[in-house]
């Protein structure tokens, strides 16, 4: 049984469970990104898996060996932390080669596979230096190519891009997801970062307080939520929930009536209690003629994009996100349109109601 497979996993620090009977299952060669809110437990699920904490019940199998009852040196893991963990009095070549050291392999290996991964990380001019004489990326990428020689069996990721200012991030975005792709290798990536999770992963997986929330591709979770956690974390700005009300057959918002209701599962839509709708779906009037009222109590303007925070005529907060030329201004008076063909309707659970009309 190829792949890492997590079976019922927990783990209670005394009387507080943190990881609530997790099941996962990972393919070899995928790309799986945890993302959750700071506490979730995306950071203990890793060290579980790498043998840095104990689980409390279930198991850990990769590749068919059972890892959970495995010192973290048997596992054929290697992790890849936020502080780089680099020794300061060695050189990067030491650094990169320091495991194979560790485990007296032959020098002429140790010069093989540091070259290799040193050039595969644009790291061959930088072999003498110290980690101190070196920018937060080429710390990264040392960090990295420590665990490339080691040729791991699983790549674990935690927070590695956190450190690093915006534009180097997205930067080592792009070299991490074309390095995953020459290896081939098997890499779980963890952030709380929704940009990282989209642009990288092939899966993602949502975690909120200790429990998985969805698992799937990162447009599926996007488009497709099951629950309003996951709408709502993915995506910035952060949907828009406004509370219905279903009556004969249409859905009400602030006592008008919006849309018919026929594009969602009739068995369930009567349970409906809140609408989704994502910024990017609510255009302004800003002749204040159509559609739901609202007032502009907030405007931030990033260039291309202006993002324009409005109170309803029903009290309730919402953000449009307009074109950077949007003329907005704090106290305008305007109208709203609602594109319902991309909304999501949640019942009293929170959870998602099916839409019949979606692409599948």
């Amino acid at each position: 049984m190829q792949g890492l497979h997590i079976q019922s996993v927990s783990k209670s620090f005394g009387t507080t469970n943190v990881i609530k009977s997790v099941d996962l299952e990972i393919e070899p060669g995928e790309f799986v990104v945890f993302v959750g809110p700071s506490g979730c437990g995306k950071s203990t699920l890793l060290r579980m898996i790498a043998g840095l904490e104990t689980i409390s019940s279930g198991r850990i199998d990769l590749n068919g060996r059972r890892i959970d009852l495995l010192e973290p040196a048997d596992r054929r893991v290697s992790m890849v932390f936020q502080t780089y963990a680099l020794y300061p009095h060695m050189n990067v070549r030491e650094n990169m080669d320091f495991g194979l050291r560790i485990n007296r392999a032959p020098k002429e290996k140790r010069e093989r596979e540091v070259k290799e991964a040193a050039s595969m990380l644009s790291l061959s001019e930088l072999l003498e230096r110290k980690p101190g004489a070196l920018s937060g990326g080429q710390r990264q990428r040392v960090a990295i190519g420590r665990s490339i020689v080691r040729h791991p069996e699983l790549f674990l990721f935690d927070e590695p891009l956190s450190n690093l200012d915006a534009a180097l991030r997205g930067k080592m975005r792009i070299e991490l997801a074309r390095l995953q792709r020459e290896l081939g290798a098997t890499m779980i990536y963890v952030t709380h970062d929704q940009v990282e999770a989209m642009t990288m992963a092939d899966r993602i997986v949502v975690l909120n307080g200790g429990r998985v929330e969805q698992v799937g591709a990162p447009l599926d979770l996007f488009h497709r939520p099951a629950n309003r956690f996951v709408a709502g974390f993915l995506g910035a700005p952060t949907m828009n929930f406004i509370p219905v009300r279903i009556e004969d057959g249409a859905l009400y918002i602030d006592g008008h009536k919006a849309v018919d209701v026929s594009a969602w599962d009739q068995r369930q839509v009567g349970r409906a209690k809140y609408i989704g709708v994502r910024p990017e779906n609510i255009s302004i009037d800003y002749d204040g003629d159509t559609g739901m009222r609202a007032s502009v109590s907030a405007v931030e303007r990033l260039g291309s994009q202006t993002h324009v925070h409005l109170e309803s005529a029903g009290g309730h907060s919402l953000v449009s996100v307009s074109q950077g030329t949007a003329r907005a201004e704090p106290g305008d008076l305007v109208g709203l349109q609602l594109d319902f063909s991309e909304s999501h309707l949640f019942d009293d659970r929170d959870v998602a109601i099916p839409r019949v009309d979606a692409t599948p």
